[in-house]
Formats: structure tokens, C-alpha cells, sequence
């Protein structure tokens, strides 16, 4: 990595551990930045998937919005290089936090399923098709 794109990245890192909480200006700063620096685009997914697993539970919901808000303002090549890991950080995310979170996450789950006026979904099916069968377990095992 260069110095240019080392100072970008880390940039990119320390704004991104601001993200405690549901802040929108953090988040459009996040996505400006991904915007405008697309050959970082592999650092930056790096970065909010290191820190989705990494943070508290009740931090995970705010790096997801930053995700979120990336793919649907910036898109390719971001949606591609989420869509690898989605459905495990998903997951994971899902089994750790509360009740309130979950359902924030399964409402924003919904969103990526038609996102835009394309009508086509946000991410690789795939990824969409594991969230939603974990989904509809997750949401038998609770009526259990």
C-alpha cells in the first residue's frame, strides 16, 4: 500500500471508530469517502467487517448502517466485496445482539431485498438467500 492510500485508510479507520453510535454525519463521511476513494474499496470493507466483528454488540447495528449506506450510494465494487462475507458477519451480528436490534436488522434485511429503482436486490442472491433461510429459522426457533 502507498503512503497516499495508508493515509486514506487510516483516515477512513479513525472516523469509522467514532462510530458509537447511530451518528449520520460519521456515516456520510464514511460513505463520501468510499465514494471517492474506489481503489481503497478492499480496505474499507476490510475495515467495517474487522469492526462489525470486533465492537460491542451494541455497536454492531451503527458499522452495519455505514455498510449499508455505502452499497446502496456508492455500489459496485463495494456490494461484490460484501456480499463475500454477508451472510456470516450477518449471522453472527444477529445471534449476539437484542431483541430491538434484530428487528432493526431484519427491517434493513428487507431493504436490500429491493433497494432501488432497479427493483434488483442490493447484494449477491446468494448471500440475500442464506440471511433470509437463517431468518426464517432463527424466527421458528423463537416461537418455540
Amino acid at each position: 500500500m502507498d503512503h497516499d492510500t495508508e493515509v486514506i485508510v487510516k483516515d477512513f479507520n479513525s472516523i469509522l471508530e467514532e462510530l458509537t453510535f447511530n451518528s449520520r454525519p460519521i456515516i456520510t463521511t464514511l460513505t463520501k469517502l468510499a465514494e471517492e476513494n474506489i481503489s481503497c474499496a478492499q480496505y474499507f470493507v476490510d475495515a467495517i467487517e474487522s469492526r462489525i466483528e470486533k465492537c460491542m454488540p451494541k455497536q454492531k447495528l451503527y458499522a452495519f448502517y455505514a455498510l449499508d449506506s455505502i452499497c446502496k450510494n456508492v455500489g459496485s465494487p463495494y456490494t461484490i466485496y460484501f456480499s463475500r462475507n454477508l451472510f456470516n458477519l450477518y449471522k453472527r451480528t444477529y445471534l449476539l445482539v437484542d431483541n430491538t436490534t434484530r428487528t432493526k436488522l431484519i427491517n434493513m434485511f428487507k431493504l436490500w431485498l429491493n433497494p432501488n429503482d432497479t427493483g434488483l436486490p442490493l447484494f449477491e442472491g446468494s448471500a440475500l438467500e442464506k440471511i433470509e433461510q437463517f431468518l426464517i429459522k432463527a424466527s421458528a426457533a423463537a416461537l418455540e
